[in-house]
């Protein structure tokens, strides 16, 4: 069996790979205005199915959606400490994963897959 943090963050890649609307991916933002995800955490949030600690709620300042913790309704950031904890990342490989250039930079939902898949590989070696 996997660890958690590999099977969360493989579930991240399953996201991407099967994008609702792959062509809105930014690799920021979270959320297009009308609920599409457009980067990494925006896509797992999305996808409920996958895991249940983040859903898609609204930022109650701006009206935006947002991924946010289920647990506390809180709007998860890629830095939050639930964000960390539940990928079992540091905050630096957060930031590699979910900052504003995560992935290495991608610009496709399949490449931001390949970076995750390649990082579990690596950090499970």
């Amino acid at each position: 069996m996997l660890p958690e943090f590999v099977s969360r963050l493989l579930n991240v890649a399953v996201a991407l790979r099967e994008s609702p609307d792959p062509e809105e991916y930014t690799g920021a933002m979270y959320m297009t205005s009308g609920g599409v995800p457009t980067d990494p955490l925006g896509h797992y949030a999305y996808r409920t199915d996958l895991q249940d600690t983040f859903k898609i709620g609204f930022d109650k300042a701006t009206s935006k959606p947002w991924p946010v913790f289920t647990s506390t309704g809180k709007l998860a950031y890629y830095d939050s400490e639930q964000t960390v904890e539940h990928f079992g990342l540091t905050d630096e490989e957060c930031e590699i994963i979910f900052g504003y250039e995560g992935c290495g930079g991608a610009i496709t939902p399949e490449d931001a897959a390949e970076f995750i898949e390649r990082f579990v590989a690596e950090r499970c070696s």
